[in-house]
Parts: structure tokens; sequence; C-alpha cells
């Protein structure tokens, strides 16, 4: 299981948030951790992106649920995000429960409203046989930006709340190399792109089958 969230703090020093959790409860069951893969912060701005993780996540549905935290000590706001927060789930069949990842790739970029750049391209490592992962965040947005995937990407998700979009999206690694993946828009802005090649588990006959189970889990912010 892969969450991916991003979201736009603001531009005051006492609004600004982070993940405090991420967790998983399964139908009747109690809430499971879900590990931090990554955060990235676009330069000196309060915009993120971040992924969490869950190997083996029981079956059946369930609740994803992410929790803020003022991250700024001694402060206190309105226990929100200021610019909105846009977070999907997704899971997968034949993972490497031992390793499953590889490399995290990250990059950032853009400025303000009006001036910046659309998202730029990140190149993932990975092997043949890989499914590469990537979630794109854009702060400072409206309705009227719509992101559309880079050639060979699957869309997964793409939201808007408030002032942040985000969107996620999947490609298959066919040859050793690197893996492009990037999204195109008109709208300007701070971006953040991050990406992780998934390692399939070997079967029997080093055959490989990992595919995308489901991006329906619900989800809450709290």
């Amino acid at each position: 299981m892969l969450v991916g969230v991003g979201w736009n703090g603001g531009t005051e020093t006492a609004e600004n948030e982070s993940i405090a959790s991420v967790t998983f409860t399964p139908s009747g069951g109690s809430p499971v951790s879900l590990t931090e893969v990554e955060t990235w912060q676009a330069a000196d701005q309060f915009r993120y992106s971040a992924l969490y993780s869950l190997t083996n996540p029981p079956a059946g549905s369930g609740v994803v649920t992410v929790t803020f935290q003022n991250a700024v000590s001694g402060t206190t706001w309105d226990n929100s995000v200021d610019g909105g927060i846009v977070a999907g789930v997704a899971t997968f069949n034949g993972v490497d429960t031992t390793d499953p990842f590889r490399t995290i790739v990250a990059d950032d970029g853009g400025s303000p409203s009006g001036s910046g750049s659309s998202p730029g391209s990140i190149s993932v490592a990975a092997i043949a046989g890989d499914l590469v992962f990537d979630a794109v965040f854009k702060g400072g947005q409206d309705s009227t930006w719509a992101p559309t995937t880079g050639n060979g990407q699957t869309q997964l998700w793409n939201g808007i709340a408030d002032y942040a979009r985000g969107a996620a999206s999947t490609k298959p690694c066919t040859t050793d190399g690197n893996v492009s993946m990037s999204w195109t828009g008109t709208e300007t802005g701070y971006w953040i792109s991050v990406g992780v090649a998934i390692k399939p588990a070997p079967t029997s006959g080093e055959t490989y089958d990992l595919t995308i189970v489901t991006v329906t889990h619900d989800l809450r912010i709290s």
C-alpha cells in the first residue's frame, strides 16, 4: 500500500503543518501505522509531498487516516492546513515484501503563482519488471489547472483542494535504466515530484506479476 499526500501550508510560519501519522484501519480491525518513505519540501516554502507505505496490508476494505500537527514548536493555529490537502492511496499485488522499493527520487521547482513553471520530469532508476510510482504536488492552484500524465503513465488520482493540486501515476519499466515520469500543464507555481520503483516479488521460474489492486480505500484527513 502506498499513500501519497500533498499539502499547501500557506505563507505564515504559524500556519505550517506536518504529518503526525498515517494509519490504515481495516473494517472491524485496529489501526495499523504506515511507514514514511519520503517527505519533500519545495525549497523554503511550506509546500510538501509525502509518501507512506504499508507492506502486506490486511485484506479487505478499510480507512486510511492522515493526521496533521503544527510543525512549529510553541505555536498554535487553527489546527488545519491553510492551503489545502490532496491525498490518495493505491494497493499492489506481487510486491517484494522484504525490500519493496528502489532509490527514492524527488525534485522541486517553480515560483509564486503566475511566474513559475509546470512540474518538471524526474528520472527514476528501475529494473525491467518494476512498476514506477510517482506523486506530484502543485501549490497555488485553482480548478483550471488540469495536469496530464507523460507518455506511458497511468493516472491513479488527480484532485484539488483549496490551493493544492495532487496527482499520482504509475509506469511499467520494460528495460533496465531510468524511467521518466512527467506531468504537463499550463498553470504556474511551486511544484514537487516524488517517485520510486516498486520491486516485484520473484515467483517460480523468476517471472513477475506486479499489478495495481485498487485505489478506492476510504481516506480521511484529521
